[in-house]
């Protein structure tokens, strides 16, 4: 899913439009001390001394970001936009895996994805519906530690039914909503109990108000999908800002379910959305240019990356929230605010691919989560 941007410069607000949540997050291995200095010195060396210059500078050509720049692209403005990788995109990505056109790996567009959809349409991508979802036949597979279990479609596993079952009547799913419905989206810090509850992980929330198996499960369930990581390792402010930006901000639960198991598929595969909206853009997009330092004062604000320097009059940075912790920020964050990026980390990752057996046909459609036990 795609998180909320952080602003630099002023007079620029976006809210991200929640995007696609079974991901895959790539790792950012970084260097030792002294071969980081050395690298920096090197850069240093190599950027020019003249910066460019642009209205507003996008940090991240994720969807959010790429949807930002075009934004601002046609209201006349000049815009550039950084992305650290050698593609746009973000954490989301097609594969090649010999069936055409391309595997998504199961990036889905649920029902409530208002404006991601009308994207799609825009940029002429086409969706389908899941095969039980559009049909109500066949059964869903589950293999668990290797055994084989099947579940009739639009059973349990098949319909947001399956949260209040599993978890014992949804107590805990209907606590944690309520809990996100008191946290302002854009700014999580300022919730009445921010403090209380970004001193605690939502493993330690779960420990204590789950009360059953089934309970905990499920909640694991929830952080698997929205945050790709473990629940020891997000704070429990940090998932109830994710709940809270989801909807009307009070069924987030519900809506991290329906994502699930109503969501649909992309022709062609969900990079196609960030691929397009890049192409608009043009030369705007540069990459393998990882923002390193973001410095505002005297009515605008400068982004060093390895090799150039941007001056802008605002910046957007869009990048995953866990990523704003590699960036060097003059003046430095607000305290709450540079806390809650550290507490929400982006280092599980789920597996949503599958290479079938010999022999073996793939019927419709195929939704694959291979997620380790012990995480759920």
């Amino acid at each position: 899913m795609i998180d909320g941007a952080v602003r630099a410069g002023t007079g620029v607000s976006r809210r991200a439009f929640v995007g696609t949540a079974a991901a895959t997050v790539a790792g950012t291995a970084l260097a030792g001390p002294a071969r980081a200095t050395e690298r920096e010195e090197a850069a240093r060396h190599r950027r020019p001394k003249s910066p460019k210059r642009a209205d507003v500078i996008v940090v991240g050509a994720g969807t959010a970001g790429l949807v930002a720049a075009n934004k601002i692209a046609a209201a006349g403005r000049s815009v550039l936009v950084l992305e650290a990788r050698g593609r746009v995109g973000g954490r989301i990505k097609n594969w090649r895996c010999g069936m055409p056109p391309a595997c998504d790996c199961g990036q889905l567009l649920a029902p409530h994805h208002i404006k991601a959809r009308a994207l799609a349409k825009t940029l002429g991508i086409g969706l389908y519906p899941q095969h039980a979802v559009a049909t109500g036949a066949g059964n869903d597979v589950v293999y668990v530690e290797g055994q084989r279990f099947e579940t009739p479609a639009g059973g349990p596993l098949g319909t947001r039914a399956f949260g209040p079952i599993v978890s014992d009547g949804g107590i805990p799913l209907r606590e944690l909503d309520s809990m996100a419905a008191t946290v302002p989206p854009a700014a999580p810090w300022e919730a009445p109990r921010a403090a209380e509850w970004d001193a605690q992980t939502v493993e330690t929330w779960k420990q204590q108000n789950a009360l059953t198996p089934n309970s905990r499960f499920l909640i694991d369930f929830l952080i698997s999908v929205a945050g790709a990581c473990d629940a020891s390792d997000i704070s429990l402010l940090h998932f109830l800002a994710y709940l809270a930006r989801l909807g009307d901000g009070k069924h987030g639960t519900d809506e991290i379910l329906d994502f699930i198991f109503l969501g649909d598929y992309v022709h062609g595969g969900l990079q196609q959305m960030p691929n397009l909206l890049a192409k608009r853009l043009g030369r705007q997009v540069k990459l393998k240019s990882p923002a390193r330092r973001i410095v505002q004062g005297h009515g605008h604000v400068r982004v060093e990356s390895d090799t150039f320097s941007v001056i802008a009059k605002q910046a957007i940075v869009a990048t995953a929230p866990a990523l704003n912790a590699l960036i060097d920020f003059e003046p430095a964050l607000r305290g709450l605010r540079a806390q809650l990026i550290e507490r929400g980390r982006l280092d599980w990752h789920a597996e949503t691919c599958a290479r079938l057996p010999a022999g073996v046909e793939l019927a419709y459609d195929g939704l694959v989560l291979d997620v380790e036990v012990a995480t759920l």
